[in-house]
């Protein structure tokens, strides 16, 4: 009897084996998305929604053969330390309809990205009329942002070039910003992000002259400004 007993661990080992997702038969599918919206709500690091920034994360998961998230790891960092533990949180939260090989469930690892995306303040919103012409913002304090990426670019490794989304409301303001294009450097990743929300722009506007709120792409480089 003693000698079954590493026979049994040895062949759950293998049945608890993650299986390569190019020989599955079907890969894993969400279930619970409310519970999943929920534990976004609960986890968005409050110093950053506060201040309207988002970030995504590439998070790798490996489900189990019940569909549990058996080990969550990041994969590509949002750059903000604190988002990427709270993607790990939410990632964990998940359960899935398990992977199949054959008829047999399986585990496997998955690549997810978790994106953290800022509300905008009450009375905010995108405003332009479907159809309507609208001239885009104009970046108004261009030497303001350069004496904020001064602050930060001060070391030969805080170097790089990312592109942040801006929401610019109708006052000229930054509403919400999100790092979309990652520079790989995260030092600098961070700055450009809080230099975006340093932004001010003579609002975009309505054939008529009135001003609307707008998403806009702010490429930003952290160099020899």
């Amino acid at each position: 009897m003693l000698a079954l007993a590493p026979m049994r661990l040895a062949a759950q080992a293998a049945a608890d084996a993650p299986v390569a997702p190019d020989v599955l038969s079907a890969a894993p599918t969400l279930q619970n998305r409310d519970a999943v919206i929920a534990a976004f709500q609960q986890n968005y690091p409050p110093e950053l929604h506060a201040i309207g920034i988002g970030g995504r994360a590439l998070v790798r998961v490996l489900v189990d053969r019940q569909g549990r998230p058996a080990q969550v790891e990041v994969v590509r960092s949002s750059s903000f330390p604190p988002m990427d533990s709270a993607a790990l949180r939410v990632a964990a939260a998940m359960r899935f309809l398990p992977a199949r090989q054959g008829a047999s469930a399986v585990a496997t690892w998955v690549q997810l990205p978790v994106a953290f995306t800022p509300g905008l303040p009450e009375g905010e919103k995108a405003t332009v009329p479907r159809g309507s012409k609208v001239s885009a913002p104009k970046l108004a304090n261009r030497e303001e942002i350069q004496q904020v990426l001064r602050q930060h670019c001060t070391s030969e490794e805080a170097r790089g070039r990312g592109t942040v989304r801006v929401f610019v409301g109708g006052d000229g303001t930054p509403k919400a910003a999100e790092l979309t294009e990652p520079s790989g450097n995260a030092a600098v990743d961070r700055a450009m992000t809080h230099a975006a929300l340093v932004l001010r722009f003579e609002p975009a506007r309505l054939a008529s002259g009135a001003p609307v709120g707008v998403w806009v792409n702010v490429p930003i480089f952290c160099a020899d400004v």
